[in-house]
């Protein structure tokens, strides 16, 4: 029994030993300097502690193999609080060629700071962009600007010590999520979800959203291939009263933010009666979003009075189709060639709305 308990205490003496190498070294990439000499000296006595028990039972097996499990565990706890610890803000750098419009522009529509300085390459004229985002951020931008063509020079770099300034409204802040009433998160896997309303004049919010579709999946929410939204069309889109033309967001927890994944909308288009209409962001798909879009939309279209959604849906579109017919069990479909047309009747199953989106959680 001793040498079982002997074991265990070097098992864990290990693990912390690790873990606490791995956490002051997080530290001393931070420049928190003094903390980080604080725990290595924990550490150095940890490591004592170790040395001193396994060469008291050199020959002891068990305790070899808690030695080993404790550095394992220790490794990889160590690992978990660095990726925790060490995200900070980073420095994503684009070098594009020529005056860099359409790269400082799909930034910008999509939500973030850029900066463009011109300068000159070894082929003539470019731009350096650069953009500080809070690290967790990074592969997000990134995702952007690896669908450009050309393709442009891509750098990250993480950066020491950062002092936000103030940005317009819309923009992503580094170290701080967007502001705004919202419903109580809902857990998707490990990240949080909320729905709201969406502002009017939210563009950005509709280009981030538009951004993360994919061909396929404009073409189903649009009913035809659209390439980027039209000033007369991202009008249209955001001209929202909260009464005849209704829109909500479905956002996701992201670092300390949170980073719209979806939008749902219906617009009244004849007395008690709407036309509804959703999209959900490729990376997002599958994942119980759009589901809980339509939930909302249907809970506040029948706190609104209304008796009737519909719905116009590519034949193909079976995801879309699916989701409707979950929420909306009543529905109707008519084939009018390539285009279903859907139909409900909000009358015939009266729930409020905690009831409605308790169901489908």
């Amino acid at each position: 029994m001793r040498t079982l308990s002997t074991a265990l205490v070097t098992g864990g003496a290990a693990t912390l030993s690790l873990g606490l190498w791995t956490f002051r070294m997080a530290l001393a990439n931070r420049g928190r300097r003094l903390l980080s000499a604080v725990f290595a000296g924990v550490e150095a006595l940890l490591y004592v502690s170790v040395f001193t028990s396994l060469v008291a039972g050199v020959g002891d097996p068990v305790r070899l193999v808690a030695y080993a499990t404790g550095v394992a565990v220790g490794t990889l706890l160590g690992l978990h609080a660095d990726e925790r610890l060490t995200a900070g803000v980073a420095e994503v750098r684009a070098v594009a060629a020529g005056d860099g419009t359409a790269v400082l522009d799909l930034l910008h529509r999509a939500g973030w700071p850029a900066t463009g300085v011109p300068g000159v390459g070894p082929r003539g004229p470019v731009t350096s962009i650069s953009l500080a985002v809070d690290e967790r951020h990074a592969p997000e931008v990134l995702g952007l600007l690896e669908n450009l063509q050309p393709a442009p020079f891509v750098s990250v770099e993480r950066l020491r010590r950062t002092r936000a300034s103030e940005v317009p409204d819309g923009f992503v802040q580094i170290g701080a999520g967007r502001r705004g009433a919202t419903r109580a998160p809902r857990a998707v896997g490990r990240r949080a979800v909320r729905i709201r309303a969406l502002c009017a004049d939210e563009r950005v919010t509709l280009d981030r959203v538009f951004l993360g579709l994919s061909v396929e999946s404009r073409q189903r929410r649009f009913l035809g291939a659209v390439d980027r939204l039209s000033p007369s069309l991202r009008e249209s889109l955001s001209r929202v009263d909260g009464t005849r033309h209704v829109a909500l967001v479905a956002e996701v927890r992201h670092g300390r933010g949170w980073v719209p994944v979806g939008i749902g909308r219906y617009a009244v288009d004849a007395p008690g009666t709407a036309e509804l209409a959703f999209e959900v962001v490729d990376a997002w798909q599958g994942r119980g979003i759009g589901r809980r879009l339509v939930a909302a939309l249907v809970a506040q279209a029948r706190a609104a009075g209304l008796q009737t959604l519909h719905a116009s849906v590519l034949a193909d579109n079976e995801a879309s189709l699916r989701v409707l017919r979950r929420v909306l069990p009543q529905l109707r479909v008519d084939d009018t060639g390539g285009v279903l047309e859907v139909v409900a009747d909000l009358v015939d199953r009266p729930l409020d709305a905690p009831s409605l989106l308790a169901e489908l959680a």
